[in-house]
């Protein structure tokens, strides 16, 4: 039986209508709140387990313990096999048509999820800020990878993830390989004095 992916659609451009206004960036995180936790899961363990039942495909949970953020070296060039897939669509490129430039690593949470008798996941990460961060480094004369690793764990982990922060990953996959899920995003408010914010 092929599953579909319910919660995974194409944008149809002519039809997007803007509801309510906008949020500020910052520290209204009551705001951002009743947009993302309709998306809110038990954990990765039980998102994987509906991605088998259901096709799901995007979903977001908190995190028991995140452990690590780490890095490995790719290859600074585009294969021939990605420029392909770059060329078919606009995501990767400029209004110029110029294919952005490729990030030469690849960074993942290390974490054990809420799930029962969750045994770790280790997953990439594909959240546009750390591509921002990294580009920002490499603008400044920073090339060096273990400095670059320093500072994307000090973001990713030690400020992001702290303890004062109350962390819920955004999660997907990908169509090609459903049972593979990436992190595209982390929401980390502060934890108020009640405890977690949600």
């Amino acid at each position: 039986m092929s599953l579909t992916r319910p919660n995974t659609f194409r944008p149809d451009l002519e039809t997007i209508e803007v509801i309510g206004g906008p949020i500020a960036s910052g520290e209204d995180w009551y705001a951002r709140r009743q947009w993302v936790m309709p998306w809110v899961r038990d954990s990765m363990c039980g998102l994987l387990r509906a991605q088998q039942e259901t096709g799901c495909s995007i979903g977001m949970f908190k995190p028991l313990r995140v452990l690590d953020v780490t890095q490995v070296s790719e290859s600074p060039e585009w294969s021939n096999a990605d420029l392909a897939k770059l060329w078919q669509g606009d995501l990767f490129l400029t209004k110029e048509k110029k294919v952005l430039e490729k990030i030469p690593y690849r960074w993942r949470y290390k974490y054990v999820c809420a799930g029962p008798g969750c045994i770790g996941h280790e997953q990439t990460i594909v959240d546009w800020e750390l591509a921002a961060l990294y580009l920002n480094l490499t603008k400044k004369g920073i090339t060096d990878p273990a400095v670059i690793h320093d500072a994307v764990r000090r973001k990713f982990l030690i400020e992001m993830c702290g303890s004062s922060k109350d962390v819920f990953f955004f999660t997907g996959n990908m169509g090609a390989h459903p049972g593979s899920f990436l992190i595209l995003g982390v929401f980390w408010p502060p934890i108020d004095l009640q405890g977690s914010l949600f």
